[in-house]
């Protein structure tokens, strides 16, 4: 028999759609967009445009910078070191100002 007292809140994510509620595990969060990386099996899922981006290469996240144009290359900004083959792009998101 299901008890409500079974269910851990610090595990599930309680969601409501139109008249249903469910709950899905907490883990889960950010699977719909990967936690905002790009997983680069071609090019043409390489950055439209040179900016700077967070990279997997290695199992290690590196901040580069991409330069659109010349495939799957990005240039480490520590180092200046150039990299290839990496597996994943995220871009850096700038952070909204502040309100006071």
């Amino acid at each position: 028999m299901f008890h409500e007292k079974s269910i851990n809140d610090d595990l599930i994510d309680h969601r409501v759609t139109g008249n249903y509620g469910y709950g899905r595990p907490k883990d889960l969060a950010g699977i719909e967009d990967n936690n905002g990386w790009n997983i680069i099996n071609s090019n043409a899922d390489l950055p439209d445009q040179t900016q700077p981006c967070h990279v997997e290469y290695k199992a290690a996240i590196l901040l580069c910078v991409y330069h659109h144009g010349f495939g799957n290359r990005f240039t480490c900004v520590s180092g200046n070191q150039v990299i290839f083959d990496v597996d994943a792009w995220r871009p850096i998101v700038s952070p909204p100002k502040r309100i006071y």
